[in-house]
């Protein structure tokens, strides 16, 4: 769960200036292709968004669940 979100390649759109970052492979050729043909400007970046954490909580089932992401520093832990 949260530690296959923080390890996945990352977007992020902003307003201004009006585009698309994403990491490498965070679309396949075909996203790519749709986005732009939509008009979307991307902007691929390399360092990555690269320290994320996660938490996720289940509320039904009462379990906690958390994670860092692999690429950055930081470390996860319920305790």
């Amino acid at each position: 769960m949260p530690a296959t979100w923080v390890a996945r390649p990352r977007f992020h759109h902003q307003y201004l200036p009006d585009q698309i970052q994403h990491e490498p492979e965070a679309f396949s050729a075909e996203e790519r292709r749709r986005l732009e043909a939509k008009g979307h400007q991307l902007h691929e970046i390399r360092d990555g968004y690269d320290n994320m954490q996660a938490i996720y909580w289940d509320r039904l089932q009462n379990q906690v669940w958390a994670a860092s992401d692999p690429r950055g520093i930081g470390k996860a832990e319920v305790r």
